[in-house]
């Protein structure tokens, strides 16, 4: 950051500006950094927020209605979902730059490729993590524990959970472009 000021001191000097106002450019171009960047990182904390209620509502409601076996079920379940999400994560943290850099380069074209090919390969991600959920449950499933009751239990959440998975990879995949191109508020309250 300190380089940058360098530059921007030489620029505003070279339109007349005086230590005086210098000081003030420094303050408000750091304000206003500051509120593009905690825009930004809203998005993904307001997700990581409202995530983490809904796990100590669920957790909470099923050890309540359901006992041990069932927050257990939940566990295999979730950890199973973690594991094919996280991968179309990744993938959107390969595509941000890409997207940002055309978009700030007015290549729109560009942008809009990169996002559609972005949501077919993050459908196909989780399409094939449905596939996989539906036909290989017990052996996923398997891997964390050998109690067949529990099994039974997870085979059954897993079933419904992967019902919608291969709309989630558009969702994630949504909710990051808008991230990449400087508009993190237009998906930050949308439910």
């Amino acid at each position: 950051m300190t380089v940058f000021y360098v530059y921007l001191d030489n620029i505003l000097i070279a339109f007349g500006a005086t230590e005086y106002t210098l000081s003030y450019a420094r303050e408000y171009l750091q304000i206003v950094l500051i509120g593009n960047v905690f825009i930004s990182l809203c998005y993904s904390f307001n997700n990581m927020m409202r995530a983490s209620g809904v796990a100590v509502l669920l957790n909470t409601s099923l050890l309540k209605h359901g006992g041990d076996l069932v927050v257990g079920a939940y566990g295999i379940l979730n950890s199973m979902l973690l594991i094919i999400i996280m991968t179309v994560v990744g993938l959107n943290q390969g595509t941000q730059p890409i997207v940002g850099y055309n978009y700030g380069g007015k290549n729109f074209l560009r942008v809009k490729d990169t996002f559609y090919y972005t949501v077919k390969i993050a459908t196909i991600i989780m399409s094939t993590g449905f596939i996989i959920g539906m036909f290989f449950l017990r052996q996923f499933a398997g891997a964390f524990t050998n109690d067949q009751a529990l099994l039974d239990i997870a085979e059954n959440g897993i079933r419904l959970s992967l019902i919608a998975f291969p709309l989630v990879g558009f969702q994630v995949v949504a909710g990051n472009f808008f991230q990449s191109i400087g508009q993190a508020k237009k998906p930050l309250f949308r439910v």
